[in-house]
């Protein structure tokens, strides 16, 4: 009986330190490197902002441009800050900037993304002198690829030129195009009203014209 209350004293002694060194589930990170060239109307761009990341799988990638946009899917300017801010792009890594050549190579780690795509986001303000603010950008690109490199693992090695699936921007050769946003266009209505506003000066003075001449 002894040896019986003893055993069990022993095994109640030895739970917590074997409930204390069970393996906990540890994220794995995924790291990635990344690199390739960006144009714009087929010239180097400079101080492009370019950053890996993967969008949420609630987001569809071909609305981000509405999701984010007004009633027209004209993208508003905090569109990238705001993408972050509500999870939908999830940056790899800080992000790097275009050299002159418009070469980029960047690389960065996150977890709990394995299995999603991977998406290079390109962004350029190129009027305005040094590296391209995000917020501010005029030209974009949004690409990712059917390549399996582009699938997020363990370690993964992707190349711009391979990007053939494009939200925004497109192919130029081995180089990713950077293209103008969606830009706002005036209402048919506000249209309308301009015309209008246009055409009175003229049909005034031709009415005048018309009165001068019966007098």
């Amino acid at each position: 009986m002894k040896n019986r209350v003893h055993a069990a004293r022993r095994v109640g002694f030895l739970f917590p330190l074997i409930v204390f060194l069970a393996p906990v589930p540890v994220a794995l990170a995924t790291v990635v490197e990344y690199a390739g060239q960006v144009t714009h109307q087929g010239e180097p761009v400079e101080n492009a902002f370019v950053i890996a990341g993967t969008l949420s799988p609630d987001l569809n990638a071909v609305r981000y441009v509405c999701f984010y946009g007004d009633a027209s899917c004209n993208m508003l300017s905090s569109h990238y800050a705001q993408a972050v801010a509500d999870g939908n792009f999830r940056p790899i890594g800080d992000g790097t900037h275009t050299s002159a050549s418009g070469s980029f190579n960047g690389s960065g780690s996150a977890s709990d993304i394995s299995g999603l795509p991977i998406y290079l986001f390109v962004l350029s303000d190129q009027d305005r002198p040094g590296p391209s603010d995000p917020d501010l950008a005029r030209l974009f690109a949004l690409a990712s690829s059917t390549d399996p490199s582009w699938i997020a693992g363990d370690i993964n090695i992707i190349d711009g030129q391979d990007a053939n699936v494009f939200v925004l921007g497109s192919r130029n050769g081995t180089a990713i195009e950077v293209l103008s946003g969606p830009v706002p266009e005036p209402a048919s209505g506000v249209l309308m009203i301009s015309g209008i506003l246009l055409a009175l000066p003229m049909f005034r003075r031709r009415r005048f014209r018309g009165c001068a001449t019966k007098a």
